[in-house]
């Protein structure tokens, strides 16, 4: 070691900075469950939109998809977080069709898109 790097070790371990307390709001977790929740019917409905097979937007199916499941898992574990938040209106109906959906193109993808389409999910149509 040499002597500049023992002093500014010196310096740098004689930086503070002030603690603030921030309050908790729960209006901040209302809106912020609420955002959740916009952003997950906007992923459904995009999800719900993109075909399957035969079209240039298949390409996007799974992404989309996977954005869809990773914002319903966000919704489930804000409710967690904020048990007093009830969900909105048939959210909960939407994740469990939407995981439904997901298993459903699990088996699609495993099976390299041999599935009748008529047959899918009940989000897809």
């Amino acid at each position: 070691e040499t002597w500049f790097s023992l002093e500014y070790g010196k310096d740098m371990s004689m930086l503070r900075v002030p603690v603030r307390a921030v309050p908790a709001a729960d209006a901040d977790a209302e809106r912020y469950v609420a955002a959740l929740e916009r952003e997950l019917a906007a992923a459904i409905e995009k999800f719900a939109k993109t075909p399957i097979s035969n079209s240039p937007a298949s390409k996007y199916y799974a992404p989309r998809l996977g954005l869809a499941l990773w914002q319903a898992q966000l919704v489930e574990d804000a409710y967690a977080l904020f048990p007093d938040r009830k969900p909105g209106d048939g959210v909960e109906a939407k994740i469990a069709a939407l995981r439904r959906d997901g298993d459903v193109s699990t088996f699609v993808f495993a099976n390299n898109g041999n599935v009748d389409p008529a047959k899918l999910g009940s989000i897809q149509k």
